[in-house]
């Protein structure tokens, strides 16, 4: 097929894996059944934290368990933690068991991220296809997006029809189990050089972030652009899934509110809410580059697009708190939509400020910085807002208004500013 590559079976079953991983019929229900099980959002908050740490200091040594393994068996083993983990959250009630749960969906998430992307691109080195490799891996990639969406629909009926918020882990392993069959169908030479996992492979990894921290402070304008690049994005992390309890809130204030059960009026409008996420989110990320270009520079798209960001946080924040309920999602919904415009610019911008040789260990690094802001804001949202007596309006006012008020220490000046002062 010219001018194309070829839309082959193992193209399709790339396609399948996108898909069917992200059908996470649990995501948009996740904060309202852990409270339903009698969790604190302080508790709540600990478990945000405690994956974000895990998943991101598990997958340093990833590379080197995925060369002692084998690229398809760390795929295996990553689902193998995923199914554990949602068997746990289907059968616990208690905060030690979804301790539990946690952990081993982190290493799910640890042992998978960035493996199945270098099959792919072994794949196409191996048929010649390496100039395909954006065309390609986009359209596998356009297949995850639809399965966000689909998810979203499913997991409203799931909880419509059982009105039960826990059957979603036991639907949830469905796909995971399909995924893991489809990697066992995976040709072996994808599995790339096996080598033995060593205390040395895995102390290099460890070095490799460690470097790029270094790198960062080093740097001109680079311990700053990674601040700025990672700081909205901890913010959005730690504080995203706390839009469920403020649906949860406009449902209970909609006029259909006394004809159903309440479990089925927040299905059907977490269903809808999620969806238009998903359709925002990928509309942002394909219009990101276009955005950007409307400023005078990267970084003055970066520090508008953080301050506003941050602003929006703070407002929908105190519209919940003074008891708003459609405002506050509304608001919620455009912080969504900014961070897919803000993350390519964000990376743009540190890749131009990062030779490439060591662009891959800074970026890693910037990773790290991520989840630990995401952790914090987990955090600080659950315990302000059990001391406050559950409006979770206040803890996302109160971790917005710390970015407002850091902002200046985040602010970018353009790259000519940087050069001249390391000069």
């Amino acid at each position: 097929m010219k001018g194309t590559f070829p839309r082959d079976l193992q193209y399709a079953k790339f396609s399948a894996y996108g898909f069917l991983k992200n059908l996470r019929f649990f995501e948009p229900f996740m904060i309202l059944f852990l409270l339903g099980q009698g969790l604190s959002y302080l508790q709540v908050g600990t478990l945000y934290a405690v994956r974000e740490i895990l998943v991101n200091v598990m997958e340093i040594p990833s590379g080197a368990v995925a060369d002692g393994l084998g690229r398809r068996r760390t795929m295996v083993a990553s689902f193998l933690g995923y199914l554990v983990s949602f068997a746990l959250f289907w059968v616990g009630s208690t905060m030690q068991l979804f301790l539990g749960a946690i952990v081993f969906f982190s290493i799910g998430e640890a042992f998978r991220t960035g493996t199945h992307k270098s099959m792919i691109f072994a794949y196409l080195r191996m048929n010649n296809l390496q100039q395909y490799g954006n065309d390609y891996y986009g359209h596998t990639r356009s297949w995850s997006q639809l399965g966000s969406a689909t998810s979203a629909i499913i997991a409203a009926g799931i909880v419509f029809l059982s009105r039960n918020y826990r059957a979603v882990f036991l639907f949830s392993m469905i796909p995971y189990v399909l995924d893991l069959l489809l990697m066992l169908s995976y040709p072996r030479e994808l599995d790339g050089s096996v080598e033995k996992i060593t205390l040395r492979s895995i102390g290099r990894s460890f070095r490799e972030v460690g470097r790029g921290l270094v790198e960062t402070v080093r740097r001109p304008g680079a311990a700053r652009a990674v601040l700025s690049a990672s700081s909205f994005g901890g913010f959005y992390k730690g504080g995203k899934d706390y839009l469920q309890p403020m649906i949860s809130a406009l449902a209970l204030s909609l006029p259909l509110a006394g004809a159903l059960p309440a479990q089925r009026r927040e299905a059907l409008l977490i269903g809808a809410v999620y969806t238009v996420i998903y359709v925002l989110t990928s509309f942002a990320s394909r219009h990101s580059a276009a955005l950007a270009g409307r400023f005078p520079s990267s970084e003055s798209a970066l520090n508008r697009l953080l301050l506003l960001g941050l602003v929006l946080g703070l407002t929908a924040g105190l519209t919940r708190w003074y008891g708003l309920t459609l405002v506050p999602v509304i608001l919620f919904l455009t912080i969504y939509a900014l961070q897919n415009l803000r993350q390519p610019v964000g990376v743009s911008v540190v890749a131009d400020r990062i030779p490439e040789e060591v662009l891959s260990t800074v970026l890693s690094a910037q990773s790290q910085l991520q989840s630990l802001f995401a952790a914090v804001v987990a955090l600080i949202v659950g315990a302000t807002v059990d001391y406050v007596g559950g409006n979770v309006g206040v803890g996302l006012a109160l971790s917005a208004g710390l970015g407002v008020v850091l902002f200046p220490l985040l602010r970018l000046a353009p790259r000519a500013h940087v050069e001249q002062a390391g000069s």
